[in-house]
This record gives structure tokens, sequence and C-alpha cells, in this order.
């Protein structure tokens, strides 16, 4: 059976800590990895591959790739809304998306992308993901497959030239 999910899943609210602030006087573009990173681990909870997973099958999901766009500055005591979703996925790999609000107003801040990939710990070793995590992930893609278009998803870096 496909088990349902959130769609667009919801994360616990953040809010911007001193220590999060630069000298700009704004949110550090490391944390704003860090606010992501929590709202991954809480999906791969979700898709029962966290740590709990790690424990019992000695296999776990490493980043292989992220990029990050950073849309408006956040400053301390900001309150931060982020919602993520499935984009895709096959044998070994977890394509999300994951997008930052403020949460006074619900403006767009940020938005990342990320791309995972199963590795057996003991061999370091990319490893297909089991039956049970395979339908989890197909009931959290087909939850997900409705939403609106990813707006910041895809993206490429660099200086576009006219010349």
């Amino acid at each position: 059976m496909i088990e349902p999910f959130e769609a667009p899943l919801a994360f616990r609210e953040q809010i911007v800590i001193p220590e999060w602030v630069d000298f700009n006087s704004h949110m550090n573009v490391a944390f704003y990895m860090v606010a992501f990173d929590r709202c991954v681990d809480d999906m791969y909870n979700r898709l029962r591959v966290g740590p709990d997973y790690i424990e019992a099958t000695g296999r776990s999901v490493f980043t292989l790739e992220a990029h990050i766009s950073y849309l408006k500055e956040v400053v301390e005591g900001d309150r931060l809304r982020i919602t993520g979703r499935l984009m895709d996925y096959d044998g070994k790999r977890i394509h999300a998306y994951f997008e930052m609000f403020h949460g006074a107003d619900g403006h767009p801040v940020a938005a990342m992308e990320q791309l995972g990939i199963q590795v057996d710990m003991a061999k370091r070793k990319a490893v297909e993901f089991s039956a049970e995590t395979g339908q989890l992930l197909e009931g959290m893609l087909a939850s997900h497959a409705a939403l609106p278009e990813a707006k910041h998803a895809g993206r490429v870096i660099g200086i576009r030239r006219t010349r």
C-alpha cells in the first residue's frame, strides 16, 4: 500500500539566533544550510531512513550535491518556515527541494535543491534502497506530484554573457 504524505511537507519553525548572524548583520550563508539540513533530516525520518534506519541496516543517505538560492535576507530574531517536497528518486538517489519563508509575512527568503544517495556505511559504497523505502518514496512522490512548479529548482550557476 502506498502511504500518502503531507504536500508540501511542513517542518518546525526555526528562529535566526545570534550565532547565525554575520558581520553584515544578517544570517550568514552557512546557516541557511544548517536550517535546511534540519529539514532534510526530518524528511529522511519521515521516509524512515534516519538514525534508527542507519543503526538497523548500516545504510545512510549522503548528500551528493546541494544548491541554495538566496532570495531575501533575514536577520536575528526572524522566524523561518520551511517546506519541502520530493522531486524524484531512483534506486539509490533522492532529489528533494525545500523553500524557506519569512515566518511573519510569508515572503520567500531562500530555496535549496539537494541530491542524496544511499550508502552502505561499512563499504562506503552506494547501494539500492529497500523495497519498503521504495514504497515510501513512491508514496511521497505521488503526494507531491500535484504541487506547483518548484520555482528555483534546476538552476545553473554562471554569468550569462551577451557578447
